[in-house]
């Protein structure tokens, strides 16, 4: 029996070796694949390709502060002066330092319940293997607390008339943690007490008392039995004191039990050691990737308050309403008139495709002539009185939007394109295939460029795909209005020519 608990006793110390040396290098392969993913979305942090979601991140954990900045923009009952000088009371940048105050203070919070709790899961761990070690039992002080494994003393066998009579209802779950005392001089051992003994086996038995006897020399022999079983072996008959080496002292926890003898297995010990190190490792690269990130945010918290402030200023106040109704009107309706145009260049297109120049010179033509919508019908009187060039519209536009469309326009141009202004558009092209198409949409710069929206999905260009049908050669549309979005027009200007190889001239 022994040479087979021997060999038992190997195979599980090799299994143990196994299992150690299975979770360094699983340890060794996961942390490889966290260092690579964390270095290349640094890299897209340090090279502003996350800032677009560094903004949408920004927003939801302020949600406070920019549904605020949405009522003031709004608000029409404000000039856009005293909407600037609302928000300049307190902008995104110092509401954030306001609230970081605050959530230091939660942060200490988290982290001080944090640390408690991995101190005590460390130290049920360190319980864990101590009892291991210890061949599972462990001391402190005068008791030593062991795991029980069987069922002898979970329940109560009726033919232990015994338990009944004496209401002895103190019955151990198995995987229980208990508590026994060592026994000493001083111990009394009584009829019904919960005691423990090594058997042949060396396996620690904890039994019932339920037999006490004296031999010839008045010593006391001791009979043990598991409320569960419906006799005694003969191992635990007539044991005496010094056989039994420990008294049931009350102490019984089913959870701690259960959990610590999980947690000395060989798979217990594989399953905690791979998840405490692998959180280990991925807190540490998380709290590096989140200081890259809060570096970041701090850079583009300026920024936004400059894109608030813009839009702000692009927003008509009710005098600006007021004073610019007609101009409100006359885009409307060129809103509806560009509406019905599609329907009647669709036809056109489907009959016969003609080149840009052909269709904006036969524009007025077309506009007199086409019967085919009640849409085109309703307005198309309106149109002769109110539709405004986009030259006049330019002119009528604030100073700083028309010194963007100069730049845009210079830009396109400097690489060899022509220009031709229609009613609606400014178009840029070379061998009659338009490359870029430039036209005045309420407040900002629409921009068609001869590119493809989905090749920008990741990047921080807010470009989108328009499916109408006079777009259909240019359909990357883009509006320009603050600074960033200048620079970004000159970005897609770049990316245009490229495309086609074309040089910038000089």
């Amino acid at each position: 029996m022994n040479i087979v608990l021997a060999s038992a006793q190997k195979i599980e110390n090799l299994s143990l070796a196994i299992s150690i040396t299975t979770i360094v290098l699983l340890f060794i392969f996961l942390a490889s694949c966290l260092f690579l993913y964390y270095r290349y979305y640094r890299k897209c942090i340090d090279n502003y390709l996350e800032d677009s979601y560094i903004k949408n991140e920004i927003k939801g954990e302020n949600k406070k502060f920019f549904k605020k900045f949405e009522t003031l923009k709004e608000n029409q009952e404000l000039t856009i002066n005293q909407k600037l000088d609302e928000y300049n009371k307190e902008t995104l940048v110092e509401y954030i330092e306001k609230r970081t105050i605050k959530k230091n203070t939660a942060k200490v919070i988290s982290n001080i319940v944090l640390v408690i709790f991995y101190l005590v899961l460390a130290a049920v761990i360190g319980f864990a293997i101590a009892m291991r070690a210890s061949n599972d039992k462990i001391n402190i002080g005068n008791s030593y607390y062991v795991v029980i494994l069987t069922g002898s003393m979970e329940e109560k066998e009726e033919s232990n008339s015994y338990l009944t009579s004496h209401n002895l209802n103190n019955q151990i779950e198995t995987y229980s943690l208990i508590g026994l005392d060592n026994i000493t001089d001083d111990t009394s051992l009584e009829l019904y007490d919960i005691v423990a003994y090594y058997n042949s086996d060396d396996q620690l038995i904890v039994h019932r008392i339920v037999e006490i006897t004296y031999s010839d020399t008045n010593q006391a022999l001791y009979t043990l039995r598991g409320d569960a079983n419906p006799f005694s072996s003969e191992e635990e008959s007539n044991l005496t004191r010094s056989q039994i080496v420990g008294k049931y002292n009350g102490f019984h926890n089913f959870g701690l039990g259960i959990t610590i003898n999980y947690l000395k297995s060989n798979l217990g010990i594989i399953a905690v050691s791979f998840g405490l190190l692998l959180i280990m490792i991925f807190d540490y690269f998380d709290i590096y990737l989140g200081k890259r990130i809060l570096l970041r945010k701090k850079d583009i918290y300026p920024i936004l308050d400059e894109e608030n402030i813009q839009l702000l200023k692009d927003t008509p106040s009710s005098i600006l309403l007021i004073t610019n109704q007609e101009d409100d009107i006359s885009n409307e309706v060129n809103s509806s008139l560009e509406d019905s145009l599609e329907l009647e260049e669709e036809k056109t297109n489907q009959e016969d495709e003609l080149d840009e120049e052909d269709d904006e010179d036969s524009l007025d033509s077309e506009l007199e002539t086409s019967q085919s919508t009640p849409t085109f019908e309703r307005f198309k009187r309106k149109r002769r009185k109110k539709m405004v060039p986009l030259t006049t519209r330019l002119k009528r536009c604030d100073l700083d939007l028309k010194n963007k469309y100069d730049q845009i326009s210079n830009y396109a141009l400097s690489y060899g394109l022509h220009q031709r202004i229609s009613t609606l558009n400014d178009t840029y092209r070379l061998h009659k295939v338009r490359y870029i198409v430039i036209t005045l949409r309420g407040k900002a710069l629409v921009i068609h460029f001869k590119l493809d929206a989905k090749d920008y999905i990741y990047t921080t260009i807010p470009v989108r795909h328009d499916d109408k049908l006079k777009y259909q050669d240019v359909p990357t549309e883009f509006k320009v209005k603050s600074e960033l979005s200048l620079k970004r027009a000159f970005k897609l200007i770049d990316d245009t020519m490229k495309l086609l190889t074309l040089k910038e001239k000089i």
